[in-house]
Order: structure tokens, then sequence, then C-alpha cells
């Protein structure tokens, strides 16, 4: 079941992303290391069940990623997620208050990030 949801993973970190494509395998994953490509990928009819987002990535900002995508009409009810190596508060709250599902800490605990990925995606088929 989980086979049939897409995670679209935007991270420019190595390491990171061979993380998440690991703990995230029963998902088909769709991953970029480049903002621009992942749009691409996107403009291109592509709709992932769930977006994971590095917060600083190369050629935008991960907020105005949160703004375009949560102010755009095809890609608003897409459940996303921002990782972050910022430990500020601030940064987690302006992320959340600008639209994202959720926002964690990296490193992260795999088996908490993997639950609430399980119940994003299923509360999307649901709904």
């Amino acid at each position: 079941m989980k086979a049939n949801r897409t995670i679209l993973i935007i991270e420019d970190d190595e390491s990171v992303m061979w993380l998440l494509k690991h703990i995230l395998s029963d998902y088909n994953v769709k991953s970029f290391k480049m903002v621009d490509k992942a749009i691409n990928w996107l403009s291109n009819g592509f709709r992932p069940d769930l977006i994971i987002s590095d917060l600083s990535l190369p050629g935008l900002h991960g907020y105005d990623l949160i703004k375009n995508l949560k102010r755009s009409g095809l890609y608003s009810d897409i459940p996303l997620i921002i990782l972050s190596a910022s430990l500020d508060d601030k940064t987690r709250e302006t992320s959340l208050a600008l639209g994202a599902d959720d926002f964690f800490t990296k490193p992260f605990n795999p088996d908490s990030f993997t639950k609430h990925i399980d119940y994003l995606t299923y509360q999307k088929k649901v709904a």
C-alpha cells in the first residue's frame, strides 16, 4: 500500500538523502538536490502524496519554497515536512506559520519521522 504513495524529497546533503531513501524504502521516492529540478518535475504533472524538503537549499530558500507551494492552487494540499539543522525555535515557528505541516530538526529520530509520514500520507489518502 505504501508503494502506491509517492514522496518527493528535496535535499542537497548526500548522507541525509541516503538516510531518507533508506527509511522510506516502502514508498515510491523521487528525490532532487536542487529546488528547480523538483519544481520542474512537479510542473510536468507529477503529484506526490508528501513533500520533504531541507530548509537551506541552493537556488531557493526553504521559506520561499513553502510560500510558493502553499499559495499554489495545485500543490497547497500536499503535506510538507521541513528538515533543518537549525535548533532555533524561530526557524521552526516561521516554517509552520508559512504553511509547513511539520518541522524536524536534523538529526531526527527515524522511527518518529516515519510514523509521522505514515500518518500524513494515510490522512491524505482517506480525505
